[in-house]
């Protein structure tokens, strides 16, 4: 595939879009997948794309976390083993799917799991949750996060001080 001018021109302002919509809420790659099919990349290859840009995301908001203290490295180490293992296995399943095929499941599947997220996303994302052994963050009603106000006077005596 060449790349050309309108390859630039689609992708770049939509990737843009699911970039700020990633970080601030999630869901960017409900505008970056159809973005790269748009543009006329081979839907291996848009998958890939989209999988390396979240996983790039998601790097360095774990860092941000763990720099923060904000990680139970336990739970963690449980998740890293199935996330790579499932990580693997949808690969190699989705290689054994032919282009169009895989295009087609594409374009069927994205909308119904964005319908579906529409529709349910408030339910799952505003159950109160409350970590003991992670005490200082908890979810509430407004907010995904709340930082207790201690923790918040140390982060910003933190950035202050740099």
């Amino acid at each position: 595939m060449v790349l050309d001018i309108y390859f630039f021109i689609i992708v770049c302002p939509l990737v843009f879009l699911a970039g700020f919509i990633d970080a601030v809420g999630g869901g960017g790659g409900f505008i970056s997948l159809p973005a790269y099919l748009l543009s006329g990349l081979p839907p291996h290859t848009a998958l890939g794309t989209n999988k390396l840009s979240s996983t790039m995301g998601t790097f360095l908001a774990t860092l941000r976390y763990a720099k923060l203290g904000y990680i139970r490295y336990k739970d963690a180490a449980v998740a890293v083993i199935f996330a790579v293992s499932g990580s693997y296995l949808g690969a190699k399943l989705a290689l054994w799917i032919p282009d169009t095929q895989l295009k087609i499941a594409i374009m069927i599947i994205l909308p119904i799991t964005a319908i579906y997220l529409l529709k349910y996303r408030k339910d799952l994302l505003y159950q109160d949750i409350n970590y003991d052994s992670w005490s200082e963050v908890k979810y509430n009603h407004h907010f995904r996060y709340q930082i207790s106000d201690k923790r918040m006077q140390e982060m910003i005596l933190d950035i202050h001080s740099d």
